[in-house]
């Protein structure tokens, strides 16, 4: 669905994230329709939902656990009013 994307803007793709911290998941959406939520997943398992935007942004603390050089596959999906979704993917890497 071309009017309706997620991009994840933080953590950058490939980037190195500090193991045993918390991090903030910064996800940017766009869409001609309201959205109604963002959904966060590591590794295949939803660790949380954002239905509050800030703007166009909506976030997910997760703490890294507590593993050196562990590549996690970090997935987000948007969903609009009309059940529509879209999906944006990236990897990191704990250190």
């Amino acid at each position: 669905n071309r009017l309706l994307k997620v991009k994840i803007i933080d953590p950058k793709n490939t980037t190195k994230v500090s193991k045993n911290t918390k991090i903030t998941i910064i996800a940017n959406t766009f869409s001609r329709k309201k959205i109604t939520k963002v959904e966060f997943y590591i590794d295949g398992r939803l660790v949380c939902t954002d239905k509050n935007a800030f703007f166009s942004f909506y976030r997910c603390n997760w703490k890294v656990p507590n593993k050196k050089d562990v590549t996690y596959e970090l997935k987000t999906k948007v969903y609009d009013k009309t059940g529509d979704t879209a999906i944006d993917t990236i990897r990191f890497t704990s250190r």
